[in-house]
Parts: C-alpha cells; structure tokens; sequence
C-alpha cells in the first residue's frame, strides 16, 4: 500500500538512517535525472546528509527523492530503478 511507503521512507529519512547499496546507487541515477526538481523550503529544514538530492522531488510522482529512494517496494516512475 502506498501509505505504508510513504510512512516507511520518511521514517528511515528522518531517522537517518545509513544507506544501503541499492538505495546509493538510486541516489546517483536519480541525482543525474533531468525531471528531478529542487525545493527550497524543504531543503531548508532538511538535515538528510544525502547532499546529491537534498531537497529534490521528482517532477513526475512528487515524492521526495531521499524519502523514496529508501523504500525497497518502491519504483521510479521512469523505471530508471
């Protein structure tokens, strides 16, 4: 259920917690993804140390990218992952 992603992501997000190798290897393909977009006003009360995406949405589902990225189930909407 896309409740439970959500609630999963954000939790391992804002826990900080480390990265796996899949979830480093999302970071850098959707670091370099031109549909990605930046958002000032969560980049500034964000602590997340995932500097490549820091602040970034995707421009397609709206999700948080380092939210979404720790969510094993969950899929980039332009299948790049």
């Amino acid at each position: 259920m896309k409740i439970n992603n959500i609630i999963n992501g954000w939790g391992k997000h804002l826990t900080g917690a480390a990265l796996t190798e899949t979830e480093k290897e999302r970071v850098k393909i959707c670091e370099q993804c031109p549909f990605k977009r930046y958002s000032k006003s969560i980049a500034h009360w964000d602590g997340d140390d995932i500097i490549e995406i820091k602040g970034m949405l995707c421009n397609e589902c709206g999700c948080y990218l380092p939210a979404k990225i720790r969510v094993q189930n969950e899929k980039c909407p332009l299948k790049k992952w």
